[in-house]
């Protein structure tokens, strides 16, 4: 019973996972109108729609290269989305329902199209910094 009990006081006194921060760093950023919406994913569970997303940002699209970070997020698998919502309708605008028309990215391998599996990346307790080149259907800036 003391052992139980030593055992139970240790976890309380441990708490639960502490919460990080995560800085997102977005290259590559045309400057111009529209929310750089980010979105913050923590399993395949409906990944890359906006049911699955737990948390996210919205940043202004200013420069080449953009900040923000995402406050208290538990440590552990996660993965990042990020869509340059350049005319400013809340969706992403695709050619055929598939083709983007406008920017984004993602974190983690550099595919096609991102996949949890591809996407995510382990946040240490310590929190961490993550780094997403942005994708533009023109390779120039408009």
């Amino acid at each position: 019973m003391r052992l139980c009990l030593g055992v139970l006081a240790l976890m309380l006194a441990c708490g639960a996972a502490r919460a990080a921060d995560l800085e997102v760093v977005l290259t590559g950023v045309h400057p111009g109108p529209g929310p750089l919406k980010v979105g913050l994913f923590r399993g395949p569970e409906n990944f890359a729609e906006p049911a699955g997303s737990v948390g996210g940002l919205s940043l202004t699209a200013n420069g080449p290269t953009v900040r923000g970070v995402l406050h208290d997020v538990p440590p552990g698998w996660v993965a990042v989305l990020i869509h340059h919502d350049e005319n400013q309708n809340g969706e992403m605008d695709r050619l055929f329902g598939l083709v983007p028309l406008e920017g984004y990215g993602f974190s983690g391998k550099d595919v096609p199209r991102p996949t949890w599996d591809s996407a995510r990346f382990l946040l240490p307790k310590e929190g961490g910094v993550v780094t997403v080149k942005m994708r533009y259907p023109t390779s120039a800036p408009p």
